[in-house]
Parts: structure tokens; sequence; C-alpha cells
């Protein structure tokens, strides 16, 4: 089987408080044929507007892996921040965190965002993704590979 090339390949930005996890779950969808880029999120510190919007021009992901962590409701409006930068920052997102339950009560009812759980069930996640990127308008002109069974 011939992989895209890297230009074809779609683009997961995962922005996580923690570094070890953005490398990991990053290697894991370089692993499945993404381009994975990622970033650390300060958890409890408003968000970089500049550091934001470059990263976001710079690698122009097509999904993106953000999670909220605790306190929450603080977390929550960090990614409503982000949501509200530009056109680049609407991107489809799937949320991880600890709590799912917390969070979905913070958040309450949406029909645009998946939650995933943590620990992650890397399939669940992948799935995720998957479907992420198969709802944005050009999914037809990239590969969205299939989860491994």
């Amino acid at each position: 089987m011939l992989l895209p090339t890297r230009n074809d390949r779609s683009v997961v930005a995962v922005f996580n408080a923690s570094e070890d996890t953005v490398d990991f779950v990053s290697v894991f969808f370089e692993l499945h044929g993404f381009r994975a880029v990622g970033r650390t999120w300060p958890a409890r510190e408003a968000l970089d507007l500049k550091t934001v919007l470059g990263f976001m021009a710079k690698h122009q992901p097509q999904a993106i892996v953000f999670d909220v962590s605790f306190p929450y409701e603080s977390n929550w409006q960090r990614f409503l921040e982000f949501r509200q930068l530009g056109d680049q920052c609407r991107v489809p997102v799937v949320l991880t965190t600890t709590n799912k339950n917390a969070l979905a009560e913070c958040v309450g009812s949406t029909e645009a965002l998946e939650i995933v759980g943590k620990p992650y069930d890397l399939d669940e996640l992948l799935r995720a993704v998957q479907r992420a990127l198969a709802s944005t308008p050009d999914a037809q002109q990239r590969q969205v590979f299939p989860p491994t069974s």
C-alpha cells in the first residue's frame, strides 16, 4: 500500500497541557498516516493570541484534538476564546478530558463537538478524528485513513 505524500496527508493538531501527551498522541496519528503537529496548551493561562494564530497559519490543520483539563470552567473558556480567534480556528475539534461527565456539565448540550474521555481508547480517538476530517468540505481531496483492526 502506498501512503500519500506528506503534503496529501490530513493535518491533525494536538493541543494539551502535557508535553508527553502531545508527543504520544502525535506519534499515534503519524503511525496512522496523518501529519500530526502539537503544542502544549497552558491550562490555567490566557491564550497568547499571536502564538495561536501563528501556529494555526503555519500548520493549517484540518482537525484538532483539544484537551480540556481541570479546572474545566476556565479551560472551557480557553477553548471558547480559541474558537473566536478567526476562521482558521474553526476547523472540526475533538475534545478530550479526564472527566467526561464534569466537562459535559460545564459545556452543556452541543452537537458540534465530540468528547473523548481519558485514559484514551486510541481506536475511539482515531475514529473521532476521522469523523471530524470527513465532515470538512475538502475531505474528498485528502486521504482519511480507516481505523486499523
